[in-house]
């Protein structure tokens, strides 16, 4: 993610999810919170080890998903009820 233009937080937040899918050999899931445009955005991510490449560099996959608008609407609920 570093090469993608990430924050050094934010590859230390997400280095300990790729540590864990390899020392666990499972998949990890994690909700992630970035400001982006002046507004909290936020990713519903899995990712998993796969093992060392061709150059040798650890390889990982994994699956993003922007899920702002349901932590919006659960937020509003959540408002709603007090």
């Amino acid at each position: 993610i570093h090469d993608l233009g990430a924050t050094r937080d934010t590859v230390l937040k997400w280095s300990c999810f790729y540590n864990k899918s390899k020392e666990d050999n499972t998949p990890a899931s994690f909700e992630y919170a970035y400001e982006k445009d002046g507004e909290t955005r936020w990713l519903d991510v899995v990712m998993w080890y796969i093992g060392p490449g061709a150059s040798g560099r650890e390889q990982y996959c994994y699956v993003c998903e922007d899920v702002s608008e349901r932590k919006k609407d659960e937020k509003e609920l959540l408002e709603a009820k007090d």
